[in-house]
């Protein structure tokens, strides 16, 4: 293998766990220790990353978005899903900030679910806590689930 495709696949599982991670385990033949290694490095670049960094592209895009309203014409207000904003809130009111971590490798994304958790809690500490508890219980049951998946294929 390779150090750029190594880090490729870091880089791209720091984004998208659920699918590259799997991929890149079974297509090396890690064992369990080398598989958790790499999920719980590659969760921690994501995670520390959009945690501790994504105030700063918050804070861009929303001086970005006042210029332009500021400069050009006003345009009618887009609508928004309100089936997403309702699920977000039972999210964070049913389950909480170990429901967002919990989600955020599998079901959205890491970027997005470290955006919500630092919008609705504020200790980055914490969050980076429970999102990499949260990554090692799915780099666990990824890895138990991807040994069952092959020896039924071989």
């Amino acid at each position: 293998m390779h150090l750029l495709e190594y880090i490729g696949f870091l880089l791209l599982s720091s984004v998208k766990f659920f699918f590259f991670y799997p991929i890149f385990i079974t297509k090396e033949n890690y064992n369990f220790f080398e598989a958790m290694t790499f999920g719980l490095t590659s969760g921690f670049i994501g995670s520390a990353t959009f945690i501790f960094f994504g105030d700063l592209v918050y804070k861009f895009f929303h001086k970005l978005k006042l210029k332009r309203e500021a400069n050009g014409p006003a345009k009618e207000p887009q609508k928004r899903s309100v089936k997403h904003k309702r699920l977000i809130i039972k999210l964070r009111k049913g389950w909480g900030l170990w429901g967002i971590a919990l989600l955020s490798p599998v079901l959205i994304t890491i970027p997005f679910g470290c955006f919500l958790a630092t919008r609705y809690y504020h200790n980055k500490h914490r969050i980076l806590g429970h999102f990499m508890a949260a990554i090692a219980f799915w780099s666990a049951l990824i890895y138990i689930f991807k040994g069952f998946v092959v020896t039924l294929i071989s």
